[in-house]
């Protein structure tokens, strides 16, 4: 009788044993309907020189479907973000070429404290996920955002001092200077403006860490908790009609000029360009359908 050679019997073993823990561990399939909420903090930020970029708050809803096969977890679906920002812009003065109302020229000076730029950006997305979780329910998932910014509005407020330089006068300081005159356009005022945003697409990239919790534990459905980390760019900035290319914004309605601000996402220079969007904080997903479908063998269970 022929026995079997040992590096045949060694092949055969092997073999036995990769198809053996093949099945043993072979990775369960788990869909689940997702549904998640996040909310933290939100900054939209250029490189506009003298623009401090304070940031506010982000929430996104969305919905989607989530699939686990053993150790890797896919995750797309649909999300509605509304994002607030906050800027502050260095106190300045603009000095500005005239004309009077008896067409004589003259020198128009502003000074401008106190300027704010309050932004509020509304989009839709497609968010597509893959990435890992380890036998004690960590997991971690990197992906991209896709969407597009349907609503965009931006209230700049300023508090703004207006006086005048005249050739032809002497003023109250032997050089034609005039001020607090009312009458004349001439004082401190406050003032705000609304700004529409350009609708334009956004693309993010997108980072989560966090835990699985225990199996229907809140709603029916199996919790993830993370923490998320999203950057990206957008378009913000809308053509606008300024006093020679600066911020500076004409808003009467008569003949009388009255300064304010204008978005700071508008710069001639900037104009056209991507804006960077950082968002971070905590996210809650809800998994409905997902279901235990028999014991796991594992590695740690032999």
């Amino acid at each position: 009788m022929k026995t079997m050679p040992a590096d045949s019997l060694k092949r055969v073993s092997l073999s036995f044993v990769v198809f053996l823990f093949a099945n043993t561990l072979y990775p369960q399939t788990v869909n689940s309907f997702a549904v998640w909420l996040s909310g933290g903090y939100n900054n939209l930020i250029a490189s506009r020189d003298k623009v401090a970029y304070l940031g506010g708050l982000a929430t996104d809803f969305g919905l989607g479907y989530d699939l686990r096969s053993g150790n890797t977890i896919f995750q797309i679906g649909g999300e509605v973000r509304y994002q607030t920002s906050n800027a502050r812009l260095r106190d300045f003065s603009e000095t500005i070429p005239m004309i009077s109302t008896e067409g004589k020229p003259y020198d128009g000076l502003f000074d401008f404290i106190h300027n704010v730029d309050r932004q509020r950006v509304g989009s839709v997305a497609i968010a597509a996920k893959l990435g890992f979780v380890s036998y004690s329910d960590v997991y971690v998932l990197f992906g991209a955002k896709y969407g597009y910014n349907f609503y965009g509005y931006s209230l700049t407020s300023t508090s703004v001092t207006s006086r005048g330089r005249y050739d032809h006068i002497i003023g109250e300081d032997g050089g034609g200077l005039l001020s607090d005159m009312p009458n004349h356009g001439y004082g401190t005022a406050k003032r705000r403006y609304g700004n529409k945003l350009s609708l334009e697409p956004s693309l993010y990239g997108s980072v989560e860490v966090g835990r699985q919790l225990a199996d229907k534990t809140f709603l029916a459905a199996v919790p993830r908790i993370a923490v998320f980390l999203d950057v990206g760019y957008t378009k913000l900035g809308k053509s606008q009609k300024t006093i020679g290319g600066s911020l500076i914004k004409d808003i009467s309605t008569t003949e009388e000029f009255v300064p304010a601000l204008s978005t700071f996402f508008f710069d001639p220079s900037a104009d056209g360009k991507k804006w960077l969007t950082l968002s971070f904080g905590l996210r809650l997903t809800l998994l409905w359908g997902h279901r235990k479908m028999g014991h796991c063998r594992c590695i740690q269970d032999f």
